[in-house]
Formats: C-alpha cells, sequence, structure tokens
C-alpha cells in the first residue's frame, strides 16, 4: 500500500545498475537490491533504473525481476493458465486494449484495497463495479466485453466478497447485451 506522504510526484531517484547485476541508489549513495526497489514500489517512491554505463532505460526489467521472483518465492499471483492468456495477449491484435484493461483495473483495485473488508466493504465493492463498468465500456464491444464478464466471474470465485460488486449472486449467469 502506498504511503500518502510519499506520492510518486517530483523528479524520479535515478537506480543505477552495474553490469554485476548490483544496483546504486544514488539519492541513498549506497547499493541496495530488489527488496529495496520493491520497496520503493509499495510506498509511492519515484524512481527509474538505468544502465551504469549506456544509461539505456532498465525499469521494466528490473520491476519483472521483481514479479518473476515473487511467482518462484511465494504464493504465485498468476496462475498457468493465466500466464498462457498473458502470452496469448502479447502476440494478439487485442494487446493494446488488453494491457490497457489491465492498467485502468490495477490501480482501481489498489485504491480500493483496504476498503473491501469491514462495514464499507459494500459501499466500495460498489464503487468498483461502477468503475468497472464504465471502463467494460469503453473497451471493444462485445468482444472484451466477453472477456470483462468471465473477468467478474473469476474474480467472485477467487474471493466471494467480491461477490458483491457485480451486483448479481455468485450463481448467476452473465447479463447478455444486444
Amino acid at each position: 500500500m502506498r504511503n500518502k506522504g510519499q506520492q510518486m510526484t517530483g523528479q524520479p531517484r535515478i537506480i543505477k545498475k552495474y553490469a554485476n547485476r548490483r544496483l546504486y541508489d544514488t539519492k541513498e549513495s549506497r547499493y541496495i537490491t530488489k527488496d529495496d526497489i520493491k520497496r520503493y514500489v509499495v510506498t509511492g517512491v519515484k524512481f527509474k533504473v538505468v544502465h551504469a554505463q549506456s544509461g539505456d532505460e532498465l525499469t521494466r526489467t528490473v520491476l519483472m525481476s521483481i514479479i518473476f521472483d515473487e511467482e518462484i518465492m511465494g504464493v504465485p499471483l498468476f496462475s498457468d493458465e493465466a500466464l498462457r492468456s498473458i502470452i496469448i495477449f502479447s502476440g494478439s491484435p487485442l494487446r493494446g486494449s488488453f494491457s490497457g484493461f489491465i492498467e485502468q483495473m490495477l490501480p482501481m483495485l489498489e485504491r480500493f484495497q483496504p476498503e473491501l473488508s469491514g462495514e464499507e466493504g459494500n459501499k466500495s465493492r460498489q464503487k468498483i463495479n461502477e468503475q468497472y463498468a464504465s471502463l467494460q465500456g469503453m473497451l471493444l464491444g462485445n468482444a472484451f466485453s466477453e472477456f470483462a464478464n468471465r473477468s467478474i466471474e473469476m474474480m467472485m470465485q477467487a474471493n466471494p466478497a467480491m461477490a458483491g460488486m457485480t451486483g448479481r449472486k455468485k450463481d448467476a449467469p452473465p447479463e447478455e447485451k444486444d
């Protein structure tokens, strides 16, 4: 969860990545680990990773490496089927729409995560449902609408507390659109 006091504003701190895979935080003048990078992400510290010699941007590579490490070390975030789908979408004409959909959904879920439990959970789930519905309308019509409906169903299966987001019962089929 991001700390409100360290919002991602201003100039990013520069992290240099050396050939020996070491990361150097130029603001703190010290070597850091991928765990430190993860902490920066969680607390909202804005940063950019660059190759120490060439200056090439490496931020995505380091972030992907952190996700990879998390997948190996802990409880996987992605199922085998989800990873297969990501691979399929990476070569699909729908790649941009898929990427845009994910980029819109993740911040929305992040914003409401602390509110999904407790008494305010129902109101938060309703807000998520409204935002999800507006996103769904922006997508590529029926082809992506089906994907979005299946996403809702999978989210409900993964977390029964999220079933209230859709305004329908867990076992009810998705509504057909004309």
